[in-house]
């Protein structure tokens, strides 16, 4: 794309590890379009505590790296006191986008034009926890797909993924989320028939099982077996994301996602979304969730409990 005085993007991931790798992804495949560097500065926070040195080779980092010191300098403040939104900070030279509860796809048309018309911008900063991309882009879940294959990962990372793939047959996968997407969750029945037709498809038995919790990992296992199917599990040490051991092991299993032949997932999470992209055949990936009625049903279910609760939790205080 033409048109535009910037020398670089940078990229500042926010929230979980697959949303940050989502924000990374989508600001290089940005900067690629409008042909110009992108950096980054990976900020650990609670949610996402593990250092990008911890999950990916410093080498391939390089100097795409940016420290919060550089970043601040050229913004003549702290980033994390920039305004809510799309902004032109005309005496720096910097558009800044941090999308918060908007999100940033809704910004990119305004910030194509801004790109156009703002010819003393120089350096674009967008703060964010997702996906987006111009109005430009062509395949974004090809160009997806080719950055998540260009990461280099850590040797903490890779080699685990390595010991962990060594000798394997070709295996299906499936993700469970539990913890937080409740209300959207698809069925155990649907997931079940999905991971079945998969079966049949492909005539794979082994089936690698990932999950956000000890529990639903166990239990999918055991009904993976059930099924006739042969289940395994990476040997994760935690399902606590918020430790920085806890990144790694997530980074682990993602990555053994990607490498599945075929992968049954929530279609509202973005961990098996991903990973879903990464692997890059849609009749082998299935994304489920939970219907409308379930949805419904489940949120009066919900009410219904916090409404008997409320009297005790109420005296509790």
């Amino acid at each position: 794309m033409s048109g535009h005085a910037l020398h670089q993007v940078i990229a500042i991931p926010r929230n979980g590890y697959i949303n940050r790798l989502q924000a990374w992804a989508s600001a290089a495949i940005l900067a690629d379009v409008l042909d110009v560097p992108a950096r980054l500065l990976w900020e650990p926070e609670a949610a996402a505590p593990t250092g990008a040195d911890e999950l990916f080779d410093p080498g391939f980092l390089g100097e795409c790296q940016i420290s919060r010191a550089e970043v601040d300098a050229l913004l003549g403040r702290d980033h994390q006191e920039l305004p809510r939104y799309l902004h032109a900070l005309h005496d720096r030279g910097v558009i800044v986008l941090a999308g918060h509860d908007r999100g940033e796809q809704v910004f990119m048309s305004q910030l194509q034009d801004m790109l156009a018309a703002e010819r003393t911008m120089t350096s674009f900063v967008i703060i964010a926890g997702g996906k987006f991309h111009l109005p430009a882009t062509v395949d974004f879940e090809q160009a997806r797909r080719d950055f998540y294959r260009s990461l280099q990962w850590s040797t903490s990372v890779e080699s685990r993924v390595q010991d962990e793939l060594k000798g394997r047959e070709p295996f299906l996968a499936v993700h469970v989320r539990q913890t937080d997407r409740a209300l959207t969750a698809p069925t155990a029945r649907s997931m079940r028939s999905a991971l079945s037709e998969l079966r049949e498809h492909t005539h794979i038995t082994p089936v690698f099982v990932a999950a956000d919790t000890a529990q639903a990992r166990d239990q999918w296992q055991s009904i993976a077996r059930s099924m006739g199917l042969d289940p395994w599990s990476s040997a994760a040490k935690s399902h606590d994301r918020g430790s920085a051991s806890g990144g790694v092991d997530a980074m682990v299993d993602w990555r053994i996602l990607t490498a599945a032949q075929g992968l049954v997932y929530s279609a509202e999470s973005s961990f098996g979304q991903e990973a879903a992209v990464a692997i890059g055949s849609r009749d082998r990936t299935v994304g489920l969730t939970a219907s409308g009625s379930l949805q419904r049903a489940r949120t009066t279910a919900r009410l219904a409990h916090a409404a008997l609760t409320y009297p005790r939790r109420r005296l509790g205080r």
